[in-house]
């Protein structure tokens, strides 16, 4: 990453972090940063540890120039006779940006890991609690308010009512008027919330997902913006279609439920019930129940699905029907929050079958080493997949 690239960079990293970015923006940014480790590596630090806006505004607001000075002045002498490094504009970005990080880490560093236990029993060196119900919620004026389980909260910014207990929030009322300021729920890793928007749809928000919504819907459509997963039973209003925009796909339904994934480079669109129209930059589809739609930068295609499966884990379950292993150890890396390494040549194997969400890393790794060649290594949060025989 040259200079000009790094301030470029930091600037759209703000704005993708509060969903400020078109489509089109954030369809560039998303590729720049599959290009790139090192961007990579910094999104996902900032993207899934639900950094406070008070923390963005404080990064955003940084004089760079300034901060480098007293940092290099503590640091080393000022010389003026000495030139500065090609790159030293790129250094001072490197550096302020790295003091934020930096304590970031240092704060997660000395909170005790509770989801990893010292438990053994299906032979792992330990064993990782499933997620939960918590999420993040970054009000239109500001405020962050962490959401889990257990604790309730309720209150307004002067925007926004709403009251949350046991893993949902319920927008009951609206105090403004002003359809430009937005709400977003921001589920972490190993995360997972309910959320009852103003006009009575629900939506549950899988982790690694964010939603954003208006503080107050228009008289002619209900738009909403997600990252991520999420399943919606939307209300059901016949004057205002409601829209959800999912990277370069846009749905468009009355009163239906359905399934939007959008994790990696394609958009899934799966309906239970009802009727929706997929649009994405090229085409757009019909769907009929049991249908899922897959939007590509190529087009859309129309594939029939097991609705049932692509559902199940708001139902509270891991279901598995005819998948690669590669494809359940992505659902089981978000729910757990894991990284998975894999140790030789995954062989073309499928598998089927269905765990409860609420079972323990250890439990569901046993279940898949019983009916598999596959063998797992649990060491903190770190899955190694090996093969158990080789390809003829």
């Amino acid at each position: 990453m040259n200079e000009q690239e790094a301030f470029d960079f930091s600037g759209l990293l703000l704005k993708y972090l509060r969903m400020e970015l078109s489509s089109e923006e954030e369809r560039e940014f998303l590729k720049s940063v599959e290009a790139d480790p090192e961007k990579q590596e910094l999104l996902d630090y900032y993207k899934y540890t639900t950094v406070p806006k008070s923390r963005l505004r404080y990064m955003e607001s940084l004089d760079t120039q300034d901060a480098w000075e007293k940092v290099s002045a503590r640091a080393f002498p000022v010389q003026d006779d000495v030139k500065h490094p090609r790159n030293w504009r790129w250094l001072r970005y490197v550096a302020i940006l790295a003091i934020a990080t930096a304590a970031s880490v240092l704060w997660y560093g000395t909170s005790r890991d509770r989801g990893v236990i010292n438990e053994n029993s299906y032979g792992f060196k330990n064993d990782v609690l499933p997620g939960g119900n918590k999420a993040a919620l970054e009000l239109p004026g500001g405020e962050t308010i962490s959401l889990d389980d257990t604790e309730q909260a309720s209150g307004t910014d002067g925007q926004t009512l709403f009251h949350s207990n046991k893993g949902e929030i319920r927008f009951s009322g609206l105090a403004a008027r002003s359809s430009s300021s937005f709400t977003v729920i921001r589920v972490p890793g190993s995360g997972q919330y309910k959320v009852v928007l103003p006009d009575g749809t629900k939506v549950w928000v899988n982790s690694l997902s964010a939603l954003k919504f208006p503080a107050q819907f228009g008289k002619k459509e209900r738009r909403v913006f997600l990252e991520g997963e999420a399943f919606f039973d939307v209300a059901k209003d016949a004057k205002r279609p409601f829209y959800v925009e999912a990277g370069t796909e846009t749905v468009k339904v009355l009163g239906t439920r359905f399934n939007v994934s959008a994790y990696s480079g394609e958009t899934r669109t799966t309906l239970v019930d009802g009727s929706v129209k997929v649009s994405g930059s090229l085409t757009e589809e019909m769907l009929e129940p049991g249908e899922q739609a897959v939007c590509k930068s190529s087009g859309i295609s129309v594939l029939p699905v097991n609705t049932g499966k692509i559902s199940a884990w708001k139902n509270g379950y891991f279901m598995f029907d005819q998948d690669n292993i590669e494809t359940i150890m992505d659902q089981l890396s978000r729910w757990y929050q894991v990284k998975v390494h894999y140790n030789g040549k995954m062989l073309p194997e499928l598998y089927s079958g269905s765990m409860p969400r609420n079972s323990t890393l250890g439990a569901v790794l046993q279940m898949l080493s019983d009916v598999s060649s596959l063998q797992f290594e649990i060491n903190g949060r770190d899955i190694t997949v090996i093969n158990g025989k080789q390809e003829k």
